[in-house]
């Protein structure tokens, strides 16, 4: 989640004076930390003065209802939560060029939308218990990451994926030999 949010600020700071949808709409499991999630997100968004929408209504996914939207951020969204013509839709407003961020579960969002899943670049499979790992900081030179150490240690709970896309440009590798549970592998 760290790691997301500070790509997120870095990203989003550059278009200050844009608008964007904190999206938390879930048809699996739901978080309990969404709420508090949508009301930090809308702190850090007016402190950059970026106005900010928070909503679960997928309704809004038309060209009209998301043309007013710089970006849209999929605050740990779960379950297939749009349909075809919202994901068409959505499908348009990337391709448009418009910003997205997906913020921990949103890889456990639209497992049947090939589209998506090429968006998000892998789908969630499991976590093990919350513990402290060690994260190389391959990309460096990055936006998201130039401020961090080489290493970096981190309590968080960390993600196993499948259908990971390739090409995918890695800014950090967990070391899956620092916790335990991991099943990624190298």
């Amino acid at each position: 989640f760290i790691f997301l949010f500070s790509l997120f600020t870095v990203t989003l700071t550059a278009i200050a004076q844009k608008k964007v949808l904190i999206f938390s709409k879930t048809q699996g499991f739901r978080h309990g930390s969404i709420e508090k999630g949508a009301r930090v997100l809308k702190q850090l968004l007016d402190k950059e003065k970026i106005s900010s929408d928070h909503s679960e209504d997928a309704a809004l996914f038309t060209d009209q209802g998301l043309k007013k939207y710089d970006a849209i951020i999929f605050l740990s969204t779960t379950g297939d939560i749009l349909d075809s013509n919202q994901q068409d839709a959505f499908m348009r407003y990337i391709q448009s060029g418009k910003g997205f961020v997906g913020i921990h579960a949103a890889t456990d969002t639209e497992f049947d939308w090939p589209w998506y899943n090429g968006l998000v670049g892998a789908y969630f499979t499991s976590h093990p218990a919350v513990q402290q790992a060690k994260i190389d900081v391959l990309d460096r030179k990055h936006a998201a990451t130039k401020h961090l150490e080489p290493t970096w240690l981190h309590k968080d709970e960390w993600y196993d994926f499948k259908d990971v896309k390739d090409g995918l440009h890695v800014l950090m590798n967990l070391d899956e030999k620092s916790y335990n549970g991991g099943k990624m592998g190298d």
